[in-house]
């Protein structure tokens, strides 16, 4: 369950003023600022082989939404590549929106081909380790 003071949408406030939200997803999100590379295996737009520096923003077992270098479109296969302590690469990801966040930098958010269970716990302890 979420809680977030004020909140009127969903359900009633308790005693203490916090409503309690549902999670919606079926993974818990891992809030992360870690430099990833995105290189295109499939795109309208790009060349296949195109490497795309990014920024994470957040990582499940099933995806991830990240900020790209380069505009990615929803359809294009990219394999994900996390550099730094958290060196790892990830089997093909597709982009599923690509949209303009607040300040205006696109955030694009990605599927994975296959659930990646290791890759949360691998990055969080990375973040540790730093």
């Amino acid at each position: 369950m979420i809680t977030r003071p004020g909140d009127e949408r969903a359900g009633n406030a308790d005693d203490d003023g916090l409503v309690h939200l549902r999670e919606r997803r079926s993974f818990p999100r891992l809030r992360a600022e870690v430099p990833i590379v995105a290189v295109v295996t499939r795109a309208r737009e790009l060349p296949t082989g195109t490497r795309v520096p990014g920024r994470l923003i957040d990582l499940s077992p099933a995806g991830m939404s990240f900020v790209p270098a380069a505009p990615l479109q929803p359809g294009d296969l990219v394999r994900i590549a996390f550099g730094g302590a958290a060196a790892a690469v990830v089997p093909d990801a597709v982009v599923m929106r690509a949209t303009a966040g607040a300040d205006g930098r696109p955030i694009c958010a990605c599927r994975f081909s296959e659930l990646q269970p290791w890759l949360v716990a691998h990055v969080a302890a990375s973040l540790d380790a730093a």
